[in-house]
């Protein structure tokens, strides 16, 4: 039976092969990134911190003590500029091969606005590669809406 549940630092080690199997297929969207393989010890920290931020939470969802899938939902304070003093991010949505096209990643995301919402956050935002439809269409799916584009060029090297 699939659970979702806020991931603890007692699945630090399993999360970890999740992430750099996620950041393998991550790679190969993105000619800005450098391996995995290359770059372990920097996802290492950067979960730790996601796990022990009050600020963030991390969500899994699990099978048979497998972890099928991850997001992470986060609590950012913004610029006074802007209309509201908080906003939410979501990001690192993966879904192991073997679980997609079973609804798994549109639970973690629900999970994550009502973490969000728990919190009054008034508005979120998610990033997903342009080179991946099917998260494209999750988000549109489930109300997201394009708001701005990220452009990059390279300029050099």
């Amino acid at each position: 039976m699939m659970t979702i549940r806020e991931a603890t630092e007692d699945d630090f080690d399993r999360l970890m092969d999740l992430k750099l199997l996620a950041k393998e297929e991550e790679f190969k969207l993105s000619a800005t990134l450098r391996p995995p393989s290359e770059t372990r010890a920097h996802y290492a920290r950067y979960l730790g911190q996601d796990l022990a931020d009050e600020n963030r939470a991390v969500f899994i969802a699990e099978e048979g003590g497998q972890i099928a899938g991850v997001i992470l939902a986060k609590t950012i304070r913004v610029l006074p500029i802007h209309r509201f003093p908080t906003r939410g991010y979501m990001s690192n949505l993966y879904v192991r091969e073997s679980f997609r096209r079973r609804g798994i990643g549109e639970k973690l995301v629900r999970r994550g606005l009502g973490w969000l919402t728990e919190r009054g956050v008034p508005l979120v935002s998610v990033e997903i590669h342009a080179a991946n439809p099917a998260s494209l269409a999750l988000c549109r799916k489930l109300g997201f809406e394009d708001h701005t584009v990220k452009m990059t060029r390279r300029l050099s090297g």
